[in-house]
């Protein structure tokens, strides 16, 4: 019986030791807010571009993100570090994100035991705000402009939409349609395609709603003074 325990004992022992001696070096948490822990090497800027993922980690100035992004091969599935992105206090881990950024160097984590050599390296990115370019006075007038005459290109075109529609209907509510009736009613009233008429407006309606169109009779109710 003693010799049962005795062995029990050894064998506590030896997990006891493994447990000890095997414990895995937990990476710390990339961030500047852990002073000496982190190794970082600054870069050259890169272009801002959008970066679209989720979000993996979040630490108290900077967040791991995991891209996702199957248009762009170049940056797909690969895991970063960002930095001064606004409203950190936002986010969660699970968030999906679409942002701006610019790479700027990368960062590796301390290990626990205080070494740095077997740390995970990860890119570095910053957080990049958009400004769009300033327009001089000139710039700004010739936008207008060409912003005028596109709406106005657009008017027209849907002008000439709403005529070909009343050409179409004008024969179907002559021949007794009563939704092409009420439909030509409808533009001669709002002015869509021709030139607004009351009269002829309620005529077709008239005519519509004899024939049982709600639609019409709804609409001569709201035209009685």
């Amino acid at each position: 019986m003693k010799t049962a325990w005795l062995m029990l004992g050894v064998l506590g022992w030896a997990i006891f030791a493994a447990a000890q001696t095997n414990a895995p070096v937990v990476p710390l948490k990339p961030d500047a807010a852990e002073p000496g822990t982190n190794q970082v090497n600054w870069g050259v800027r890169s272009e801002p571009r959008i970066l679209r993922g989720q979000v993996q980690a979040v630490y108290s100035s900077r967040f791991r993100f995991a891209i996702s992004d199957p248009y762009d091969e170049a940056v797909n599935g690969r895991n970063i570090i960002v930095q001064n992105y606004p409203g950190m206090e936002r986010l969660v881990s699970g968030q999906p994100l679409a942002f701006a950024a610019q790479k700027i160097g990368t960062i590796r984590a301390a290990l626990s035991d205080g070494t740095v050599a077997a740390g995970e390296v990860l890119e570095l990115w910053e957080y990049y705000l958009y400004l769009p370019p300033q327009l001089t006075p000139e710039e700004m007038a010739a936008a207008r402009t060409q912003k005028e005459i596109a709406a106005q290109k657009a008017a027209a075109r849907a002008f000439l939409a709403q005529s070909n529609a009343v050409c179409w209907l004008q024969p179907q509510a002559t021949n007794g349609s009563a939704s092409a009736q009420c439909s030509l009613g409808l533009h001669y009233l709002n002015g869509e395609g021709c030139a607004t008429n009351r009269e002829q407006a309620i005529y077709w309606l008239q005519r519509a709603s004899a024939q049982g169109s709600f639609e019409a009779s709804n609409t001569l109710a709201r035209l009685k003074p």
